[in-house]
Order: C-alpha cells, then sequence, then structure tokens
C-alpha cells in the first residue's frame, strides 16, 4: 500500500508541476487568460501531492518494524595494535 501512495504521490506531483509550469507560460506571457485559472488547480494538485507523500512518511516511520529487531554478538576476536604488526 505504501508503495501505491508513493507512486500516486509522486504522479500528482508530476502532474501539477506540468500544469503550473505550462499555464504560468501561458499567463505570464500574455497568450490566454485560461491559463490563470489553472494556477490555482496546479497549487492545490501539488498540495495534495505533499501531504500525500509526508503522511506516506509519517506511517512508514511510527509503525512496528516487520522484521524483528534481533541483537547480533561479535565473536570475540583480539586485533594487534598497528604498531605491532611486522611489516612484509
Amino acid at each position: 500500500m505504501e508503495l501505491a501512495v508513493a507512486v500516486a504521490a509522486l504522479g500528482l506531483l508530476t502532474l501539477g508541476c506540468v500544469i503550473r509550469v505550462s499555464s504560468e507560460i501561458i499567463a505570464y506571457q500574455g497568450y490566454a487568460e485560461w491559463g490563470w485559472n489553472l494556477l490555482p488547480v496546479s497549487a492545490i494538485i501539488e498540495l495534495v501531492a505533499v501531504t500525500l507523500f509526508w503522511l506516506n512518511m509519517a506511517v512508514t516511520l511510527l509503525r512496528r518494524p516487520l522484521v524483528p529487531v534481533t541483537v547480533v554478538r561479535m565473536a570475540d576476536v583480539q586485533i594487534m595494535p598497528a604498531t605491532d604488526r611486522q611489516a612484509n
């Protein structure tokens, strides 16, 4: 489920950016007045995408791990200091 939400958020963010950039060019250059009407739509789409991404990240970080945490112990190994080693 988390992957689906992440993909949806990425798709919405991409769509919002494409709409925003293309409508900014159309509106700011004065090619068409309807470009100004698309700017708030793109902002809402991008805000929804970022909110979905944030919620997905929060759920991922707050839930219990899928794999139980285990303690790994190292074997009792002695390491000689560098000054005690013989040069080859």
